[in-house]
């Protein structure tokens, strides 16, 4: 593991790839599943090939800018070094049937060279957040959970890139260009847990995603399921049966689930603690908002 104080730019980028289009891995990743069947997919893992690269670019008819507020720092790793790169725009690119292929960063005033992140797989792959989101942050990482193929300076290899926000505006306009619909909640959680499945996450992250038709989804990463069980997973709102409010905001929240698909069935109900208890009264807000009966103190 790399020491985040040391680090290289994209000069000695350039110094330590003399190989023009070469592939390389630049780590050995254990994959993991985290794809839900509400949003269709297996990981987003791309072979490091440039035909695949070259057909990913060609097929792109849709391009969604991400306004920036503030640069952006991409960091990766190739080899035994920590790269950090600076840029100013993101465009997230697809086809003409919504399919993502490809997100592109780039400068036009900085030196380092346009940074192409490729996703072949025609299933929806999901921004994770890899630390709890709370108001004392002074900056949130995004990442993709495995491996997939990038090109820097003609230079083709597979690594995990991560996305370093400095402003949480930015980061949301992020997720939701990736995503395809809006993220109006998310908030750190300290623990989720379920009656039928015992401990779901621990130190995670829990969206609500409002889609294209209106309807809206809890998203949360299952990380302390079994591997084969340890993916994104998402509850439709409009499953929740009921919400109990906890007297003190130390204590979870209940969602008492209707058994209208396999996950909810299997869960029954969802205990979820929220870092800060102000996320607890918002989250309350709206889901209240959205038609979801809520019992307990509030």
């Amino acid at each position: 593991m790399n020491d985040d104080t040391t680090f290289y730019d994209f000069a000695e980028f350039l110094q330590s790839s003399p190989t023009r289009g070469s592939a390389s891995s630049a780590s050995e990743t254990t994959g993991l599943s985290f794809w839900d069947p509400a949003f269709t997919g297996t990981p987003a893992t791309s072979p490091p090939n440039s035909e695949r690269l070259m057909s990913s670019r060609s097929a792109i008819d849709i391009t969604t800018t991400v306004d920036l507020t503030s640069p952006v720092t991409l960091s990766f790793n190739k080899g035994a070094k920590l790269f950090k790169l600076r840029y100013t725009k993101i465009d997230v690119c697809r086809d003409n049937a919504g399919t993502l292929r490809c997100i592109e960063l780039s400068d036009p005033v900085s030196l380092s060279g346009v940074f192409i992140h490729t996703f072949v797989s025609t299933k929806r792959p999901i921004p994770h957040l890899e630390q709890p989101a709370t108001l004392a942050q002074k900056s949130l990482r995004v990442s993709f959970l495995d491996e997939q193929t990038v090109q820097v300076a003609q230079t083709l290899f597979n690594t995990q890139p991560r996305y370093t926000f400095e402003r949480t505006s930015d980061c949301d306009r992020f997720q939701e260009a990736v995503l395809g619909f809006a993220v109006i909640f998310a908030a750190g959680v300290a623990e989720i847990s379920s009656k039928g499945r015992g401990e779901e996450a621990i130190s995670q992250n829990i969206r609500v995603c409002r889609q294209k038709n209106g309807s809206l989804n809890l998203l949360f990463f299952a990380n302390s399921q079994r591997k084969e069980k340890k993916r994104y997973l998402s509850v439709p709102v409009d499953a929740i049966d009921s919400l109990e409010v906890p007297k003190k905001m130390s204590k979870p929240v209940i969602f008492r689930l209707a058994t209208s698909n396999d996950i909810t069935a299997q869960m029954k109900t969802l205990s979820i603690v929220l870092l800060d208890g102000n996320d607890v009264k918002r989250l309350c807000t709206l889901l209240q908002a959205s038609g979801v009966k809520i019992s307990g103190h509030r």
